[in-house]
């Protein structure tokens, strides 16, 4: 659809599909910083390879920053994609 979108529904309609998906990121993001809190009042239970005891915080504490990121980039995509709409809205108008 992104490269066919011709119209102000089509540029509409990936605004709405990028704001959709930036609100499921942001769920996971706050899931995962959620598990990375109650990690760390845990005791580190699980010992690594190399013998360091580790209750993977870290790991959860990354991925919610990935999905903070990813949800900052898809509204970004679906705010050019509304600046697009408008665009077309204003053409046709025009014409």
């Amino acid at each position: 659809m992104l490269a066919t979108a011709k119209t102000s529904a089509d540029q509409e309609r990936l605004a709405a599909y990028y704001r959709d998906e930036a609100q499921q990121l942001r769920v996971k993001a706050q899931e995962f910083s959620a598990q990375a809190d109650y990690l760390a009042t845990q005791p580190a239970t699980i010992e690594s390879k190399q013998g360091i005891s580790c209750n993977c915080t870290s790991h959860y504490r990354y991925f919610s920053k990935q999905y903070s990121k990813e949800a900052k980039d898809a509204e970004t995509l679906a705010a050019q994609h509304d600046q697009l709409a408008q665009e077309y809205k204003s053409k046709a108008a025009q014409h």
